[in-house]
C-alpha cells in the first residue's frame, strides 16, 4: 500500500525510480508496434525497432546488399500478416458461450441503477475491443479509473482510461501486481499522480522544469488503494513487475527473423527466377559529367574538368555502369575478364552462358519460409491450424492439439479477465461504496476453437461408430453454435428446431431399417416432411423464433409439436375400424 505526501508525489515526477523499467517496456512496445501494426506512413514507424531491426540485417549482410534489403523492406512490416493470424485465433478468448459478467449489489435498486449507469454511459461496453488492441501492442499499459472533475449527478460517474506505457513517468508495483501508485504524463505541462488515497494534479511553474500541485489539484478518491492496474498482469522477472511477457513476446526474435527471411526471399526471387546471362568483360566506356573515365570499375574523380593541368585526385568511386551489372535481378547480364592469350586459363567454354538456379533450391526457400511461419504460429497459439487440416490425424493427436490450443486461451484470459474485474469493482466502489458487493467475472471455457468442418468429421464419425446419442447430441450443439456464432438469431431457430426435429441422429434409411414407420408413424412422417411442415406452421402462425414471445420456451416448444403432430396425422390419418355387426354387410 502507498499512502504519498504531496512532497513524496512530487518526488516521483523528478526522482523516478522506475525509469528504467519503463524504457525497457517502451522498447518492447516499441517491437510489438512493429510486427503488429500495419503503419503505412514511415514517419508512423516505431523507430526504435525499425533501427533495431536494420542493425541486426546490417550485422549479416555485405553494404551493398544491406542497402538493398533497405529497399526491399516496404510498409506495412510483413510479419504484421503474421501476427493478424495469431491475434484471430487468441480473440477467441472473447468468444465463450458460458461467459459471465455479474456485478452483486446490497440491494437490487442499486443493480437496477448500475444497470441505468451502463445503459446511459455505456461504462466498459468496448472492453473487448479495447482488450483485444492491448493484447497486441498494449500489454504493458495501465487502465485507470477516474472521475470527472465536476460531478453533476446525483451518484459519481466514473470512467477508465487506458493508458499507454509511453505517457508512464514512474509507477510502483507491489509482490502481488497490485499498483502502489502510478505518476503519468497528461499534456506537455501537466502530470498526475494517483497512490492509495488521492489524484493529484501538478503543472510546470511558468513553463519551467519544475512542477508544483495546482490549486484544488488534490482530491481524496476513499479507495484505500490506487485507482489504477495493470492491463496484462503477468510481468517479466526482474523488471519490478514494469515489462510484461504478452501472447507475442517469446516470439520477438523468431519475428525478427522471419521478417529477415521474407525481405531476403525478395531479393532471391529478383535473381532466382530468371537466368543470368554471363559474357566476355568488355572495357567500360563510362564518363562522368567531367570527362573523368571509368578504369577496371572506378571513377577517379578531380576538381574540375579533366583538362586542366592543375587538377588533382579528390576521391574515387564506383562507376555506376559497372556497379549496375553486379546487382542480379531480370535480365541480368553478368561478365568474366576474356583469355589475353591462348595459355591463358578460359572461365567459359562458350562465348555466352545461361545460368539458372535450380527449382529445388527455389522449392527450398518458399518451404522454409513457410516453416518459419508456422513455427510462431505454433509458439504462440498452441497448435498448428495448418498441419491438423492438412494432414491425417488420430483421434488422440486431435485431442492433443485441441488441448493444447485450449490451454494457451484460458492462458490468455485469465490476465484480461483480473484486469476488467478491477475495473468493474473500482468503478462501483467509486459509485455505491459500501452498497457495492463483488464483481464476478468469467470468460468462460466454451470457446470456439474448433472449425465447422472439424465438428462436423467429428459428428459424422460419432454416429458411425454408434456412439451414445447424448454425446452425438452434444456435437451437434456444438456445431450449430460454432456455425450460427454470429448470428444470434439463425442461432436460436436452429437450437428450436433442433428441439423439434424426431431422431435427428438417424437417417431416413436407418429409420426404416429401425421399423421406426411401424412403431411411431406420426413422428416417421414428421421426420421426413419436417421442412414442409415447419413452412406450414410458419405460414399459418409467424416464424417459430418470434412464436409465442411471452409464454415460457418449453410451453412454446409443446405447443409447435402438438401442431407437427396434427400435420402428420392429417397426412397419414389412423384407419377408423368398422361397426360392429356390419361384417357382412
Amino acid at each position: 500500500m502507498a499512502s504519498l505526501s504531496a512532497a513524496e508525489a512530487l518526488q516521483t515526477i523528478q526522482q523516478p525510480k522506475n525509469k528504467a523499467n519503463i524504457e525497457k517496456a517502451q522498447r518492447q512496445t516499441s517491437r510489438l508496434t512493429f510486427h503488429c501494426e500495419p503503419i503505412t506512413t514511415p514517419s508512423d514507424m516505431p523507430m526504435i525497432a525499425l533501427n533495431d531491426h536494420y542493425r541486426f540485417a546490417e550485422q549479416l549482410l555485405p553494404n551493398d546488399k544491406f542497402i538493398r534489403y533497405k529497399q526491399l523492406t516496404q510498409l506495412p512490416i510483413e510479419t504484421v500478416e503474421s501476427t493478424e493470424s495469431i491475434f484471430d485465433e487468441l480473440s477467441k478468448v472473447f468468444t465463450a458461450e458460458d461467459r459471465i459478467i455479474k456485478v452483486d449489489f446490497v440491494d437490487d435498486k442499486f443493480a437496477q441503477d448500475y444497470a441505468e449507469f451502463v445503459q446511459k454511459t455505456g461504462f466498459a461496453q468496448d472492453f473487448d475491443e479495447v482488450a483485444l488492441d492491448a493484447m497486441k501492442t498494449g500489454i504493458n499499459d495501465f487502465l485507470v479509473v477516474d472521475l470527472p472533475k465536476t460531478q453533476s449527478t446525483p451518484r459519481p460517474e466514473p470512467y477508465y482510461v487506458q493508458l499507454s506505457i509511453w505517457s508512464v513517468r514512474d509507477v510502483d508495483i507491489a509482490d502481488k501486481g497490485t499498483v502502489e501508485y502510478l505518476t503519468y504524463k497528461q499534456g506537455h505541462n501537466r502530470m498526475i499522480v494517483i497512490d492509495d488515497d488521492y489524484y493529484r494534479v501538478f503543472e510546470r511553474v511558468d513553463n519551467a522544469t519544475d512542477f508544483a500541485l495546482i490549486e484544488g489539484g488534490e482530491v481524496a478518491h476513499g479507495l484505500g488503494y490506487c485507482p489504477a492496474c495493470s492491463f496484462w498482469a503477468v510481468p517479466i522477472k526482474g523488471s519490478k513487475g514494469v515489462n510484461k511477457k504478452g501472447p507475442i513476446t517469446k516470439s520477438l526474435s523468431k519475428l525478427d527473423w522471419l521478417l529477415f527471411w521474407r525481405t531476403s526471399k525478395k531479393y532471391f526471387d529478383m535473381y532466382g527466377s530468371w537466368p543470368i546471362i554471363v559474357s566476355y568483360d568488355q572495357k567500360c566506356n563510362y564518363r562522368d559529367q567531367w570527362g573523368n573515365q571509368c578504369e577496371y570499375g572506378y571513377i577517379s574523380i578531380t576538381n574540375g574538368p579533366s583538362t586542366q593541368a592543375e587538377d588533382y585526385v579528390v576521391k574515387v568511386e564506383k562507376c555506376p555502369h559497372c556497379s549496375a551489372k553486379n546487382f542480379m535481378g531480370p535480365g541480368t547480364v553478368l561478365t568474366v575478364p576474356a583469355p589475353a592469350d591462348n595459355e591463358q586459363f578460359d572461365q567459359m567454354s562458350n562465348p555466352i552462358k545461361v545460368i539458372e538456379i535450380p527449382t529445388a533450391q527455389l522449392e527450398w526457400c518458399v518451404k522454409e519460409l513457410q516453416r518459419l511461419e508456422d513455427e510462431v504460429f505454433l509458439n504462440c497459439v498452441g497448435w498448428d491450424g495448418e498441419s491438423l487440416a492438412n494432414k491425417a490425424v488420430n483421434e488422440n493427436q486431435v485431442a492433443a492439439n485441441f488441448e493444447s490450443k485450449d490451454n494457451v486461451i484460458m492462458k490468455t484470459q485469465r490476465p484480461i479477465e483480473v484486469s476488467y474485474k478491477f475495473i468493474l469493482e473500482t468503478a462501483c466502489r467509486l459509485r455505491y461504496d459500501e452498497n457495492f458487493i463483488r464483481a464476478i467475472v468469467s470468460f468462460g471455457t466454451e470457446h470456439y476453437l474448433k472449425s465447422e468442418a472439424i465438428i462436423t468429421a467429428e459428428y459424422k464419425d460419432a454416429v458411425a461408430a454408434g456412439l451414445p446419442m447424448y454425446y452425438t447430441t452434444q456435437i451437434r450443439e456444438q456445431l450449430n453454435r460454432t456455425r450460427n456464432k454470429n448470428n444470434p438469431d439463425q442461432l436460436q431457430r436452429s437450437q428450436i428446431l433442433a428441439q423439434l426435429e424426431p431422431y435427428p441422429d438417424l437417417t431416413i434409411m436407418q429409420m426404416a431399417a429401425a421399423q421406426i414407420p411401424t412403431i411411431d408413424p406420426v413422428g416417421y412422417t414428421i421426420k421426413i416432411n419436417f421442412t414442409t411442415f415447419i413452412q406450414r406452421f410458419e405460414r399459418e402462425n409467424t416464424n417459430i423464433v418470434a412464436f409465442g414471445g411471452m409464454i415460457n420456451p418449453a410451453q412454446k416448444i409443446n405447443i409447435i409439436q402438438q401442431k407437427l403432430n396434427d400435420y402428420a396425422k392429417e397426412k397419414n390419418p389412423k384407419p377408423q375400424l368398422e361397426p360392429p355387426g356390419n361384417e357382412g354387410a
